[in-house]
């Protein structure tokens, strides 16, 4: 028995919508190097004590937070990318504690890539 074809196109399933920002040189090269920075150090923590690696995080979590205000400059925009889980929800409520207006804020996470077994640290929810 021939199987009979389809007149119209199959509707393919909806994609998520992507948003693709454009960053100037000098921002896309203060990032790789906050990126290398960053990976030395969460690199470093291995065989450390818990207490070494608790400070080895806020070091981390301080050089994303300067890049962040000091570096991004994106109203309402923040990179989450390289924080410790504690410190990303820190620095969350840290920013919701300063705003006083309902206007929304923008939080840019990973997607786990180069988290253990590729699965994010920080999840929509």
């Amino acid at each position: 028995m021939a199987i009979p074809k389809r007149r119209y196109p199959v509707q393919q399933p909806a994609r998520q919508a992507r948003v693709i920002v454009v960053h100037s040189r000098g921002l896309q090269e203060t990032r790789s190097r906050l990126q290398i920075e960053v990976q030395a150090l969460h690199a470093s923590k291995i065989r450390k004590s818990i207490e070494e690696c608790k400070l080895i995080g806020e070091v981390i979590n301080t050089k994303v937070i300067n890049f962040n205000l000091h570096d991004l400059k994106r109203r309402r925009s923040f990179d989450l990318h390289w924080m410790t889980t504690e410190g990303a929800v820190q620095f969350v409520k840290t920013i919701m504690e300063g705003i006083k207006d309902s206007e929304p804020i923008e939080l840019i996470t990973g997607r786990g890539v180069h988290s253990k077994n590729n699965e994010p640290r920080i999840k929509k929810r």
